[in-house]
């Protein structure tokens, strides 16, 4: 299991208002400020060991993607599925997508500053082209799918044949793939999304986070392997015995 001091400091201003400019323009003023703090040094070398763990950074010759899912909302899992895809992208030399598959609540778009446009419920739902909703992050080697206009029942999109065709198309043109899937306990999607991965990471944020609903989000996920769990929001481990209770390797992190 790892754990991460609370990340969401770093991420972007929300303002909905604001141009794509002056999104960009405040993500720049509030990376500069971060960056010059030993928090974000700490931060990111977690990040960066977390992604050593749930991806093959030995040259792989095929594609490869985790899923980054909670058990409930507000546990910080696009935050961490933004810090592995930032990581993989230094680290790994090739090119990372972030597919925000979180249609209900979609935010990555304002978090990296960029246009909040089509995204992937257009793509799925009409004839657009996949070239005009993938975007270039600032950070090399990194793109966002994002979510585009949030759906209620995004259930009949990710269940099509369309959804599929577009995992295997994204699979041939990305080396990694992040994918932020949607709470597990609150999105009846969720399995399905995770499903979409080769693996599972569960975040879970301390003080926030029940035990019985983590338990209940492993299970939830039905077959999909999962990596560990990352505990949000404090430094402090929590015992073996209990990864092992939850059947859950731990990573290896102070």
């Amino acid at each position: 299991m790892a754990t991460l001091p609370d990340v969401r400091p770093w991420v972007a201003a929300r303002e909905s208002h604001a141009t794509a400019a002056q999104r960009a323009e405040s993500m720049q003023a509030i990376e500069t400020a971060a960056i010059s703090s030993p928090v974000f040094g700490m931060i990111e070398d977690r990040f960066r060991q977390i992604a050593a763990r749930c991806l093959d950074y030995t040259g792989p010759t095929r594609s490869q993607s985790v899923a980054i899912s909670s058990a409930t909302v507000g546990e910080g899992k696009s935050s961490v599925a933004i810090g592995i895809a930032l990581a993989a992208g230094q680290n790994l030399g090739s090119d990372v997508l972030i597919l925000e598959a979180d249609m209900q609540r979609p935010q990555l778009a304002v978090d990296f500053g960029l246009d909040s446009g089509p995204g992937l419920s257009e793509y799925l739902s009409s004839d657009i082209g996949l070239e005009s909703i993938i975007q270039a992050t600032r950070i090399p080697n990194v793109w966002l799918l994002p979510a585009g206009m949030a759906t209620p029942t995004p259930g009949p999109l990710i269940r099509s044949k369309k959804f599929d065709a577009l995992m295997k198309t994204l699979h041939s043109v990305y080396q990694t793939i992040i994918i932020d899937a949607p709470p597990l306990l609150t999105s009846p999607d969720a399995a399905a999304i995770a499903n979409q991965a080769e693996s599972l990471v569960l975040v879970a944020r301390a003080g926030h986070t029940h035990m019985q609903d983590a338990a209940k989000a492993l299970k939830a996920a039905n077959e999909v392997p999962i990596r560990g769990i990352v505990l949000n929001g404090t430094r402090v481990w929590l015992p073996g015995w209990l990864c092992r209770l939850l059947g859950v390797s731990r990573f290896s992190i102070e």
